[in-house]
């Protein structure tokens, strides 16, 4: 399984020099976005389905994880792409914003992968045929080809890192009480939340709220509470 090495040694070559300092640019690119406070409440938002609203947070920088703990760091980024592409996607597909911040980070962030970010797909200004298109961006063009990358990079805990966190944001334009797509994507988020031996206390209230038929609102602010506690215990890991 390929693995990058961040750890120095007396014999380390010029190329793994280079790698060390690539991967400490993309660590301090993730904590710029994952603070352990607040600095503001509401960094962005872009109208959903039925009025509802997407906010990303923003979040005060960090000092970036040491380079030697590659496992970890690696991990953090790859829950970090899976943010960032997919809020890139939803806001796209909200207010058309082809060239955001997210986007930006998210092709960044792609290539510590070896990976692209495909472009999105054509707006027709329908919107059930824009939605479809997005969703099917994110779980077959950009998601299936990335998870590939990631765990040909790395190994399967990463890939399902990257989904989880992926997929969970797709509950922001497509949940709603009781319907079926939501519980199929709480059963991702706590079937890959194990496997990738996550802590339960981190992704369970987002499953459970949706269980319960929980309003959009609620589950909202668990996943906003999610990835940014997922990202910190990657990050302390």
């Amino acid at each position: 399984m390929k693995r990058l090495e961040l750890t120095e040694s007396p014999t380390q070559t010029r190329s793994q020099a280079r790698v060390t300092a690539v991967f400490a640019l993309l660590l301090m690119l993730v904590a710029s976005g994952c603070g352990a406070t607040k600095s503001s409440e509401v960094e962005r938002t872009a109208n959903l389905s039925g009025g509802d609203t997407i906010a990303t947070q923003g979040t005060n920088a960090v000092p970036s994880p040491s380079p030697a703990s590659a496992t970890s760091s690696s991990k953090a980024i790859a829950w970090e792409l899976g943010n960032k592409l997919s809020l890139a996607a939803l806001l796209y597909n909200a207010q058309g914003t082809e060239n955001s911040e997210s986007l930006t980070k998210a092709k960044i962030l792609a290539g510590a992968f070896g990976a692209q970010v495909p472009p999105f797909p054509t707006k027709t200004g329908g919107k059930a045929k824009d939605s479809a298109a997005i969703t099917s961006y994110l779980l077959n063009d950009a998601g299936k080809t990335i998870i590939e990358k990631v765990e040909e990079r790395y190994d399967k805990d990463h890939a399902d890192l990257f989904e989880m966190s992926l997929k969970s944001n797709l509950l922001l334009m497509m949940y709603g009480p009781g319907e079926k797509t939501g519980k199929t994507i709480a059963d991702v988020i706590e079937r890959n939340g194990t496997r990738a031996k996550l802590p339960e206390s981190l992704w369970q209230p987002v499953v459970s709220k949706v269980e319960t038929d929980a309003s959009f609102d609620d589950v909202k602010e668990a996943i906003f509470k999610m990835q940014a506690d997922v990202r910190r215990h990657l990050d302390r890991a």
